[in-house]
This record gives C-alpha cells, structure tokens and sequence, in this order.
C-alpha cells in the first residue's frame, strides 16, 4: 500500500468515527485532520468536498460489515447469513456506528438529491453484497428459489427496521428478541425448510444462555 493509499484510508476511517460519533453536520475537516494525524490541507487534497469524504466513509461502512459479518466467504452461505443474524441482533460498537451513519444519510437523503445520489450508489454496493450470498445459496439448494432481487429487497427493509429501532432505542427490543426476530424471518422467507430447525428458530443470544436467567426489568 502507498504512502499516499494510507493517508487516504486513515482519513477515511478517522471521518467515518466521527460522523458516526458525533454526527455529520458537526465534524469539520479541521476534526478530521486532527483525528487522522494529518494536516487540513492533507484532507483537501484527497478530498475536494465533504460529500465525497462522506460517500467514502459509506463505502467504509460496507468494509466493516463484510469483515464483521464475513460476507465475503461465499462456500457457505447459510452460515453467513446466520451469522449476519447474529451479529445484527447483539450489541457491536462497530455495527452501531454504521447504523449511526446510514440513518445520518437517509434523513439527508429525504430533502438533498446529492445525498440521495451518494446513498443510492453505496446502498447499491451493499445490495450486490446480499445477492452474492443469495446467489450462493440458492445453487446449493439452501435458500429457496424465487425472484432473488426481490428476496435480496425483502432482507433488507427487514433488517433496516430493526437496525433502526435498535439504534434509536424508541422501541424495546433486547439481543434475544432481536436474534428470534430475523432467525425467525430466515426460516420463514428465506431458507428451504429443510435447513430450518426448531433449533435455529428460537434461538438464544450468547449473552442470555451464558447467564440463563431473565432479562432484568429496566
């Protein structure tokens, strides 16, 4: 990797942080130069504008899913959604942040047509990602056969509102709720019933059957 690729990635993971951490409209180049370790002119130089270091930190956004959920193994399929399940219904620092940026740039999305224009081609990306893995399973017979951009469609929204609830926290959902939640949407929509168990359809997070009791009152 270059001198000037890394300077390129530690820019792009310091913006992404604090966009996440503190919101888009509040972090300055002067912020991210400083949290990166480089120069402000450093920061132009890369990036003529904030909408392009934005779109960037998008796309680091698909880096960390694919590295967290492993979306990127494709010999297994039906694993990597069950762990893009699990993954999804726990609490992950890493995965939090994304959702921070993803429902920062939908709310711009609604009224700026530039913002509109650089989720699209991201959420694009992300898109790609899903229908690889549906792909993969529907030729070894492990996800169901239909019509794939719809069912790659469906996964999505689904996830996205959970994803949202459980950033913004405006409805109760504990990691077992969630977990049960999208376990139960794959053997429901998704997976061919024979790779459907009683197991997998009332799952228990880690957290909960490590400490098998209930979850405490709030």
């Amino acid at each position: 990797m270059s001198k000037g690729t890394r300077n390129r990635v530690r820019i792009i993971a310091a913006a992404w942080e604090l966009y996440a951490d503190l919101g888009i409209a509040k972090v300055r180049t002067d912020d991210v130069a400083r949290a990166s370790g480089m120069t402000a002119s450093a920061v132009n130089y890369h990036f003529r504008t904030k909408d392009q270091l934005l779109q960037a930190a998008l796309r680091h956004s698909l880096d960390v899913i694919a590295e967290t959920r492993h979306l990127n193994d494709s010999a297994d399929p039906i694993g990597v959604l069950r762990h893009f399940a699990r993954i999804h219904a726990g609490v992950d620092p890493k995965i939090r942040r994304v959702w921070s940026i993803w429902l920062q740039c939908w709310a711009r999305a609604a009224t700026d047509e530039r913002a509109r224009a650089n989720l699209t081609a991201v959420y694009r990306e992300w898109m790609d990602m899903i229908t690889t893995v549906i792909d993969g399973g529907q030729r070894t017979g492990t996800i169901r056969k239909g019509n794939t951009a719809l069912m790659v469609k469906s996964l999505s929204i689904f996830i996205d509102g959970l994803g949202v609830a459980r950033t913004t926290e405006h409805m109760p959902i504990t990691d077992d709720e969630a977990l049960t939640m999208l376990e139960n949407y794959l053997a429901a929509h998704i997976l061919n019933s024979d790779a459907s168990t009683d197991d997998t359809r009332h799952p228990k997070s880690d957290r909960v059957a490590a400490a098998s009791r209930p979850e405490p009152a709030s």
